[in-house]
């Protein structure tokens, strides 16, 4: 059990005086003035217009009581001892508490300030009040996307990791053929160099997305790369028999290379993934969008999204079993302070999404088709 702070007050009552009530009700800040009753209980001497009115109670619901006999339960007490706790070390003191006030809890942040007589001995306590409930939600939010950004970045950790091993076995099995049948033809061993290929590219991935992973609490990946080329070797390893076209602008960027070529990639492949029987197009084009932002559009000709705000904004918590997916992907975007849009296509079919992040374009596009 804590020891709360023993309330020993001077029996001598001051009070406020009328002059005093006046000048504190023209004060646009919530004040209150505590003073020792003769039981030498901290009680409430004046509660000035402004703090009336966001409390939205009336003068005699305060006077002569103790914050206890004011607000129900912990809220009472917790604010009592804070009062006892300045009151008896005649020291200044700023406290955050939570308050019912106007049929609603509201945070408050609250500066109590002890006036001390001749002799040193504390008379009179003023407070000042500061409603911080909406600082108190931004807090919240923070906190929040902090933890969203490490499970994130957990996410991919773990993820990047459980991909290396079947990769080397791919590799693995495919020196394992080319020994085991040197007499291989030349269809069968294209497809076996193709295999290679595509396990090589995917051990690069994930050596980066670790690299990243490792890293990403210090700075982002911010560095030059080519937007055409990073989208080759995402087709080279999801479409390695290059069923689909990916026309990606042959545009230099200065952006996060990882964060880039894991949206892309997850983008990419949903669309492919939705549309299995279908030959799809994707259009990948940069703009800048300011001084300080890229913009990176992804158009295909698929079936679309059923409902786009919900495939991208809803849904439940995010969990590891449940994939990166889409609503990974808007996330990811959003804790690198970027932004993510997506709409179905008004003409024909397809989606187009639509992703900003810092970065700039240093070279203005010309389409390329990989595929």
């Amino acid at each position: 059990m804590t020891n709360k702070p023993s309330c020993k007050f001077i029996s001598r009552v001051t009070r406020v005086t009328d002059l005093e009530l006046q000048l504190l009700d023209l004060i646009e800040t919530p004040v209150f003035v505590l003073e020792p009753s003769e039981s030498n209980t901290p009680v409430y001497v004046a509660f000035n217009a402004k703090a009336r009115s966001i409390a939205n109670r009336s003068i005699g619901e305060f006077l002569n009581k103790d914050a206890r006999e004011v607000y129900p339960g912990n809220f009472g007490e917790i604010a009592y001892n804070h009062h006892c706790e300045v009151l008896a070390l005649g020291k200044p003191k700023t406290y955050e508490l939570t308050l019912p006030l106007g049929g609603t809890d509201r945070s408050i942040r609250t500066h109590l300030k002890p006036s001390v007589d001749e002799q040193g001995r504390v008379t009179r306590l003023v407070g000042s009040s500061q409603d911080i409930s909406a600082e108190y939600d931004v807090r919240i939010a923070q906190a929040s996307s902090i933890i969203l950004n490490t499970e994130l970045e957990e996410f991919v950790n773990l993820a990047a990791h459980d991909l290396r091993t079947p990769i080397r076995h791919v590799k693995a099995l495919a020196n394992m053929l080319r020994k085991d049948l040197p007499n291989l033809g030349g269809p069968q061993l294209a497809i076996l160099n193709k295999l290679e290929t595509v396990a090589e590219k995917a051990m690069i991935l994930i050596s980066d997305v670790l690299n990243h992973a490792h890293t990403t609490g210090a700075s982002q990946s911010i560095e030059d790369f080519e937007l055409s080329t990073l989208c080759d070797d995402i087709a080279g390893m999801i479409d390695p028999e290059g069923r689909h076209q990916i026309k990606a602008a042959e545009t230099w960027l200065f952006a996060d290379k990882i964060t880039t070529q894991i949206v892309l990639r997850n983008l990419i492949d949903n669309a492919i993934r939705h549309n299995p029987d279908k030959s799809i197009t994707l259009t990948i084009s940069a703009t800048n969008a300011g001084a300080d932002n890229v913009q990176i559009t992804v158009a295909d000709n698929g079936t679309g999204f059923p409902d786009p705000t919900i495939a991208f904004l809803e849904g439940e918590a995010f969990r590891q079993e449940a994939g990166f997916g889409l609503l990974g992907v808007s996330r990811l975007v959003k804790t690198r302070q970027g932004t993510i849009t997506v709409e179905n296509a008004v003409r024909g079919s397809g989606a187009i999404i639509v992703l900003t992040l810092a970065g700039r374009v240093q070279r203005q596009p010309a389409i390329a088709s990989h595929g």
